[in-house]
């Protein structure tokens, strides 16, 4: 009787880290992308571009806060969005990073929708468009935490 007492508050102990884990793994706040021309479809982006973006969640603020990192190869980019559609298919914008291309700021956002994001991140994807390019330049799938 002791034994076994012993063995379910070891296996107990054991899986409650696990349990922890796996939820911290459902949900990222962070979530980030690789930018290619490549990746846009239906129409092909910009083939000379490339970039980096990082977007940080704050559900409780209904908060999405970006910064695009080393954005090369594209001529005056106007306008960025995360757009809900997964790899290779377009979709509608969900989140408008601000009303203007800006390297880096924060958009108001629905708190559902942020753990929609936050959740499933592959099913979401970020572009950003300039006028040689209005279906978008550069694309990259989001992805959980920092790709780099």
């Amino acid at each position: 009787m002791r034994m076994r007492k012993f063995m379910v508050a070891a296996l107990a102990a054991l899986a409650l880290p696990a349990l922890a884990l796996a939820s911290s793994q459902a949900m990222s706040p962070v979530v980030s992308s690789k930018l290619k021309g490549s990746n846009e479809v239906p129409a092909k982006g910009d083939p000379n571009g490339a970039g980096f973006v990082v977007v940080t969640f704050k559900a409780a603020k209904g908060m999405a806060c970006w910064e695009f990192k080393g954005v090369k190869g594209i001529n005056a980019p106007n306008a960025a969005h995360i757009h809900k559609g997964r790899s290779g298919v377009a979709g509608p914008v969900v989140i408008p990073l601000g009303a203007a291309y800006k390297t880096k700021g924060c958009q108001a956002a629905k708190k559902g929708l942020i753990e929609a994001i936050e959740t499933n991140p592959n099913r979401y994807y970020v572009n950003i468009h300039n006028a040689k390019y209005p279906g978008g330049a550069l694309r990259g799938q989001l992805v959980a935490g920092m790709e780099g």
